[in-house]
């Protein structure tokens, strides 16, 4: 059976050395093998959107701001709908 992720004892198993993005706890949708966070980028998105940004401006910033980290902390994976691998 499998159970949903519980989003309160998620960060238990993390990895200390794991970048944790910042207000988008609703977006992370698991953990990887060795602990680091994964993230749904529909899920960004709808957070930012949440935040009064337009949905073009939500993926702009998205783009930018957050997928552009992954150069300086490149430990965590986001998953967009059709299941890229960022």
């Amino acid at each position: 059976m499998v159970r949903p992720l519980d989003p309160n004892r998620i960060f238990e198993f993390v990895a200390d050395d794991a970048y944790k993005l910042d207000y988008l706890d609703t977006a992370i949708i698991g953990l990887t093998m060795d602990g680091y966070l994964v993230y749904d980028y529909e899920k960004i998105i709808k957070h930012f959107m949440s935040n009064g940004l337009s949905r073009e401006d939500a993926i702009d910033y998205t783009d930018f701001n957050v997928i552009g980290l992954a150069g300086e902390f490149a430990n965590w994976i986001i998953i967009r709908q059709n299941n890229d691998i960022l």
